[in-house]
Parts: C-alpha cells; sequence; structure tokens
C-alpha cells in the first residue's frame, strides 16, 4: 500500500512539473478587460469628447464618446490607470484613477464645463460612479 502511495506522489509531481499550472499573477496579467461609461456634464452628455486612458505616465488607449456619452475600451490587463476627460484635444476636464480587476462599468458625472477645467496640472477628481 506505501508503494502505490509513493507512486501516485511522485506521478503527481511529475505531472505538475511537465504542465505546470497557470500562477494568480500569470492569469492577471493574461486576462483582458474593458472600461466603458457615458460621460454626462450638468446631466447632459458629453458629445465628442476624448476619454484617454494611461499607465505609469504612458498613454494606453483614447476613445471620442458619441453624441450619447458613451465610451468604450477594451484589451486592457489587471492593473491601475489613469483615465482623463478633455472636451478637445487640449482642454483636460478632469482626471481620475481607477483600479481595474474586472470588467467595469464607470460613470463620469461633470457639473459644468467651466468648473473642471484643470489649471496648471492640477488634477480634479473625477466624480465617477462605477458598477
Amino acid at each position: 500500500m506505501k508503494k502505490s502511495l509513493v507512486c501516485g506522489v511522485i506521478l503527481q509531481v511529475g505531472l505538475l512539473l511537465a504542465f505546470p499550472g497557470v500562477t494568480e499573477s500569470q492569469k492577471e496579467s493574461q486576462e483582458r478587460f474593458t472600461i466603458k461609461g457615458v460621460v454626462s456634464v450638468s446631466r447632459k452628455p458629453l458629445r465628442s469628447g476624448l476619454v484617454v486612458i494611461s499607465q505609469n505616465g504612458q498613454e494606453i488607449d483614447k476613445y471620442v464618446t458619441g453624441d450619447d456619452g458613451k465610451y468604450y475600451i477594451a484589451n486592457l490587463s489587471y492593473g491601475i490607470y489613469d483615465i482623463s476627460v478633455r472636451k478637445s484635444y487640449k482642454t483636460e476636464m478632469c482626471r481620475c484613477q481607477v483600479n481595474l480587476e474586472r470588467n467595469t462599468v464607470m460613470d463620469i458625472k461633470l457639473k459644468s464645463t467651466s468648473s473642471h477645467k484643470i489649471k496648471h496640472n492640477k488634477a480634479i477628481e473625477c466624480p465617477v460612479v462605477i458598477s
């Protein structure tokens, strides 16, 4: 009986070495997520707004909102991202951060365009709803 138990353990170890499983960190780095939502200003959709997502100071992707204010960015890996919203390519309205661990819906609700402009590179937190 001991001999069969030892053989079974050796077989399991051999299989693990020959076919290693995926570690949790490998799984996280392989998974891809989406982030989507609606950008609104004074409860109205932000048309042709630019949503830019970056990580560690490097731009990853950007999306121009439609007439309905919706944006959708796909193929993102696990991690912390900075999201900025611009009314035009030059005027940044707000900036926020999200820890992406799953597919995320993030609505960004601004009160007015003039009060959310970033001046002198000072970040303004985006009022967001994450679900």
